[in-house]
C-alpha cells in the first residue's frame, strides 16, 4: 500500500512538472516569435489552454485554478511587451477578456474530462476493491483486506477495524485491527461500548468528527495524532457484524460525503464476506459433526440406515417401538477361554463379531451392544422397518451359515470351533437415547429384551441352534417353514419355535 501511494505521489509530480513545462514553451515561443516579428503569433497564445485543461484534468478545480493564476501572471509579464497591446487601444481592452476566456475553457474543460476519468477510476478502484475483500478466508483476513482497501479508497492515513463479538461468537477472539501507512497493522485492545467504534456498531449508524483530537474516545491506540474521523457500520443480513473507521485524510483535510459513501460500500462488502465465512464454517461443523455422527452410527448400524437417521434425527427420539431382537452367544465360551491364550481369544473373537456384525448390517439391522461373547442385535428401530421379523429371522440363518463357514476355517487351521446359539422375540420395547451429557447411545431397554435372551439361553436345552418366540413366529410363517417345539418352557409359558429354512 505504501509503495502505491508513492507511485501516486511520483506520478503528480512527474505531471505538475509537465505543465510547467508546458507552460515556459509556450511563453519561450511566444518571446522567440516576438523577436523574430512573426505575424501569426497571435495563435501561439491559445496553446495556453492546454497546460491549464491539463492540471484541471489531472488535480480538479483547485489544479486548474492555481495554473490559471500562474499563465495570468506570465502572461501579464509579457504584454507590455506585445505591440498588439501597447500600440493599440483594443488590445489593452481585449487582455482581460482573452485571459478570463483561456482560463474558464481550460479549467473547466479539464475539470469536466477529469472529473469523468476520475469517475471511472473509481469505479474501478471500487471494484477492485471489492474482489480483493470478497477474497477473503478468514474473518481477520477480512479485517486486513478492509483496512489496507479503504485507504487506497479514501486516501485515509490510517485504518481501524473491529468486528462485533454479538455477531457471532467465534469473532470474540478477534482483536479489532489498525492500519496505518507508515507502521502497517498493529492490533488494538479490546474497545469498551462506549467507544465510537463499538456504538457505530451497535446504533447502525455513520460517525463523523472533524476534531477527534479533542475526544478520548476517538483515540483506538492511544495516539493524539488523529485530527478526524469517519466510521462506517459493518452492515449484512445477518444484522451489523462490526465497524470500520477512517482516520485523517492523507491530504489534510475532511472526510467529506464521497468518502462516507465509499467506506459504507467497502463495510457492507467487508460484512456479506464474514457472514458468509460464518455461514460456511457452520455448514462445516455441521458436516464434521454428521460425518463423526455418520461414523458412530455406522459402528451399530448399516450406512443406509445411519444416513437415514441423519436426516432424520426424529427417529432417536424415545420411544416405544415394535421390533426384533436377536441374540447370539457362544456356548462353553468360559470353557474354550480357560484353553485359550488372551491374545489368540481376543483376536478370534474379534473375527467372530465381524462375521455377525456384517451379516446384521447387510440385512439392515443395528448392533445395540456386545455383552462378553454375546452380541444383541435388532430391527425396526431407529430407522422403520416393516420387514423387521423377516429380517432378522434371516440375519439368524445367515449367521449360522457364515459361522459354520469360520469354523470350517478354523478347524483347517487346527482351531477349536465356535458352537452359537441364536434368539429372536418380536414385542413393542423401549427405543431411544440414554446417558449423559458425556456419554450417550441409542439402545433398547426392557423385559422384552430380557426375553429373547431367555429365548437364546433356552437353544441349549433343547439342542436346537436357533429359537424364535411365538409373536416372531406369527409374522414370519408365511415365508418360513417353521415348527413348535413340544414343551411349553421359559418364564410365562412363552411358545419357541424352530425355523427349518424358507417356504419353496
Amino acid at each position: 500500500m505504501n509503495s502505491d501511494i508513492a507511485a501516486t505521489r511520483r506520478k503528480e509530480s512527474k505531471l505538475w512538472a509537465l505543465i510547467l513545462i508546458e507552460i515556459a514553451v509556450c511563453f519561450a515561443v511566444m518571446f522567440s516569435a516576438l523577436a523574430v516579428g512573426w505575424s501569426g503569433r497571435d495563435y501561439i497564445k491559445f496553446f495556453l489552454l492546454f497546460p491549464i485543461y491539463q492540471a484541471g484534468s489531472g488535480f480538479g478545480l483547485k489544479g486548474g485554478i492555481a495554473t490559471g493564476i500562474i499563465v495570468t501572471v506570465l502572461y501579464l509579464l509579457y504584454a507590455p511587451v506585445e505591440p498588439f497591446h501597447v500600440d493599440s487601444a483594443v488590445g489593452v481592452l481585449v487582455i482581460i477578456p482573452m485571459l478570463v476566456f483561456l482560463n474558464l475553457l481550460g479549467v473547466f474543460s479539464g475539470w469536466a474530462v477529469g472529473r469523468g476519468r476520475k469517475a471511472n477510476k473509481d469505479a474501478e478502484t471500487a471494484s477492485e476493491a471489492m474482489l480483493t475483500i470478497g477474497g477473503s478466508t478468514t474473518e481477520r483476513d477480512v479485517m486486513m483486506r478492509l483496512a489496507e482497501q479503504t485507504v487506497r479508497l479514501t486516501g485515509a492515513e490510517a485504518v481501524a477495524v473491529v468486528l462485533n463479538p454479538s455477531a457471532d461468537l467465534e469473532v470474540s477472539s478477534i482483536p479489532p485491527v489498525l492500519y496505518r501507512i507508515e507502521t502497517g497493522f498493529a492490533d488494538l485492545p479490546t474497545f469498551d461500548e462506549t467507544h465510537p467504534l463499538m456504538r457505530c456498531a451497535s446504533e447502525n449508524k455513520l460517525f463523523s468528527c472533524s476534531s477527534a483530537d479533542a475526544d478520548e474516545r476517538f483515540i483506538p491506540s492511544g495516539d493524539s495524532g488523529i485530527k478526524s474521523m469517519l466510521a462506517a457500520p459493518m452492515r449484512s443480513k445477518n444484522g451489523v457484524t462490526g465497524a470500520v473507521a477512517l482516520i485523517n485524510k492523507s491530504d489534510g483535510v475532511d472526510f467529506d460525503e464521497e468518502d462516507a459513501s465509499l467506506i459504507q460500500l467497502a463495510a457492507d462488502a467487508a460484512a456479506a464476506v464474514v457472514a458468509n465465512i460464518g455461514q460456511e464454517r457452520r455448514r462445516q461443523e455441521e458436516l464434521a459433526r454428521e460425518k463423526r455422527s455418520k461414523e458412530l452410527f455406522s459402528r451399530f448400524v448399516s450406512s443406509s440406515v445411519a444416513e437415514h437417521m441423519l436426516s432424520n434425527p426424529d427417529l432417536l427420539k424415545s420411544r416405544r417401538q415394535l421390533i426384533s431382537i436377536l441374540i447370539t452367544d457362544i456356548r462353553d465360551f468360559t470353557t474354550i477361554s480357560e484353553r485359550i491364550s488372551p491374545q489368540e481369544l481376543v483376536r478370534r473373537l474379534n473375527e467372530y463379531f465381524t462375521v455377525i456384525v456384517d451379516v446384521v448390517f447387510n440385512r439392515n439391522g443395528a448392533i445395540d451392544k456386545y455383552i462378553g461373547d454375546c452380541v444383541v442385535a435388532y430391527w425396526g428401530a431407529p430407522a422403520p422397518d416393516e420387514r423387521h421379523a423377516e429380517n432378522a429371522a434371516l440375519a439368524a440363518l445367515d449367521i449360522l451359515a457364515a459361522v459354520e463357514g469360520l469354523n470350517a476355517k478354523w478347524a483347517s487351521e487346527g482351531k477349536e470351533t465356535f458352537r452359537t446359539g441364536v434368539g429372536v422375540h418380536t414385542a413393542e420395547a423401549l427405543v431411544g437415547n440414554v446417558g449423559d451429557n458425556r456419554k450417550t447411545m441409542f439402545t433398547i431397554i426392557g423385559e422384552e429384551v430380557d426375553k429373547a435372551m431367555r429365548t437364546e439361553s433356552l437353544t441349549k436345552r433343547h439342542g436346537e441352534k436357533l429359537l424364535v418366540t411365538r409373536q416372531t413366529a406369527d409374522l414370519i410363517s408365511d415365508k418360513f417353514d417353521i415348527e413348535r417345539i413340544d414343551e411349553t418352557v421359559a418364564a410365562r409359558d412363552d411358545e419357541l419355535f424352530v425355523i427349518k429354512g424358507m417356504r419353496l
